[in-house]
Order: C-alpha cells, then structure tokens, then sequence
C-alpha cells in the first residue's frame, strides 16, 4: 500500500535472484500481486540468467530489460515510467572505470530519494517508482542512501553472515555479540528478512522478532 525499496544482499549463486522471481511471481487469489500491472525496468549484467526467465513470462510485455551497451549518459528519471518497479540486478558492480556505473548509480539514487512521488493512475502504480537492488557488498559506503531509503534489507547470512552482522548492527542497538545471537534464532533459513522503519522487525523462516 506503500513504497517499499527492497534491498537484497548476498554473494554470488546464494539465491538473490530466485527469492526476487518468487516475490515476483507469487500472487494473491485475484491474480495480483505487488508488482502487477506496472512496468518493470530491469537493469541487469545477465538478460539469459534462467533464474529469472520465470518473472519474465510471469510479467510478459511489462517486463522491460534495459540494453546496458546503449547506456552513454545520465538517465533522467522522467525516462522511466511512472509507478514502475526497477530491478538492479548486480549492475552495481561494473568496474569503477566503467562510466555506466556513475550513470546507474546516479538513477538508483534519485528513484530511492524522491521516485515515490512519481506515480501513475492506478494498482500498484500509485506507490511510485520503487526499486529492488540486488548486490554483493551491501555494507558498501556508496550505498547508504539506498540502504537507508529501503523498507526491506534481505540478506543471506549462511554466504555473507559477517556483512549481515555489520549491516544489523549498524542498524541496531544491538552488540555484535546480540546479532550473532539475533541471527542465530534463524538457524538453517536460508535468508532473512529485516523491516528497516517502524516497527522494526526480523523474520526468517523459522524465527520472528519484533524490535522495541
């Protein structure tokens, strides 16, 4: 009912893109879910990645993929439909050198700062651009607008459980001693959930927390 960046990390083959097609393509009685009926803008480094042909066909003509070879310049966030919902799909590690990585990094940042406000006419449009990140060093300095600006934090802590204490902690006022007994109560889930406003809560497949 409301703007919700999600912000997935985890290191390579840990599953990013297969809970992402699973958000994607699970849907309510009616048919719908939170991304029907929006366009979808996917920048991605692996348009053939099979992992995520099933939100594809799921989504069918609203699935757009983005030509990262036609990125010569800044992308004006009037060029993305309005109410959309943008997937990163590891775009975020281009080599530094690589001027498409400011111009994608530039987009993120403005989509998580003021894309809310631009919204269509009805569904799931009205939320606004929203934005799902996918990467492999969430802890990263150059990612804190977008960390803070995310609803959701997603992360694996059996592939990168030394980034997810980092990342709770920072967010937490909590003790690295308390995550790692935080995201122990998780046990074998493969992921974990964290809900960064209020109420702020923890949720895996076989723990709930809620923060007070």
């Amino acid at each position: 009912s409301k703007p919700s960046n999600i912000f997935v990390v985890a290191n390579t083959a840990a599953g990013k893109s297969t809970l992402l097609t699973k958000l994607l393509c699970t849907f309510d009685k009616s048919g719908k879910n939170w991304a029907s009926d929006r366009k979808i803008v996917a920048f991605t480094l692996h348009q053939g990645d099979k992992s995520m042909a099933a939100a594809r066909k799921c989504h069918k003509s609203n699935w757009i993929d983005i030509d990262l070879d036609k990125i010569t310049g800044p992308i004006h966030l009037s060029a993305i439909p309005k109410g959309s919902l943008i997937i990163m799909d590891d775009v975020l590690q281009l080599d530094r050198s690589d001027p498409r990585r400011g111009f994608i990094y530039d987009l993120l940042n403005r989509v998580v700062t003021v894309g809310r406000h631009h919204t269509g006419k009805r569904g799931g449009t009205t939320r606004g651009i929203e934005v799902c990140v996918l990467t492999h060093y969430g802890s990263a300095r150059e990612l804190q607008t977008v960390r803070n600006a995310s609803a959701y934090w997603v992360i694996f802590p059996g592939t990168s459980r030394s980034q997810a204490v980092h990342m709770l902690k920072s967010r937490l006022d909590y003790t690295r001693g308390q995550v790692e007994d935080l995201l122990s109560k998780a046990k074998d889930s493969r992921y974990v959930c964290f809900h960064n406003h209020h109420p702020r809560y923890l949720v895996s497949e076989r723990h709930i927390e809620v923060f007070h």
